[in-house]
């Protein structure tokens, strides 16, 4: 799963399926005609992840920078299975280095 999907880039680099998510409606269209494009095996949906993914579970990636307040993530998936956190070493100004955070979003709601 990986949300806001925008350029799609992470989900086509991964080489396997991915459901990805992208709310805005112009980078949700934009995003799809380039996934199209390039044959790429992204499922990208506009609505709730829970929902579109019929209650299955699945793994949800995302990418920040590093000045994300690590607790708005806690509070966005309150209930999800937190797996890993990956920092590379920081090559960039603060606030332009990127993590990535790996969850297990059960099946259900909540």
């Amino acid at each position: 799963m990986d949300l806001f999907c925008g350029s799609g880039n992470f989900s086509h680099h991964l080489g396997i399926a991915v459901h990805a998510s992208e709310l805005d409606p112009a980078v949700h269209d934009a995003t799809r005609h380039n996934l199209d494009r390039i044959g790429a095996g992204t499922r990208l949906h506009l609505d709730d992840i829970r929902r579109s993914r019929d209650g299955r579970p699945c793994l949800v990636a995302v990418k920040t920078n590093d000045r994300i307040a690590h607790d708005s993530l806690d509070r966005s998936f309150a209930g999800a299975e937190h797996l890993r956190s990956i920092t590379p070493p920081p090559v960039l100004p603060y606030g332009a280095n990127m993590d990535f955070h790996l969850y297990r979003l059960a099946s259900g709601h909540g």
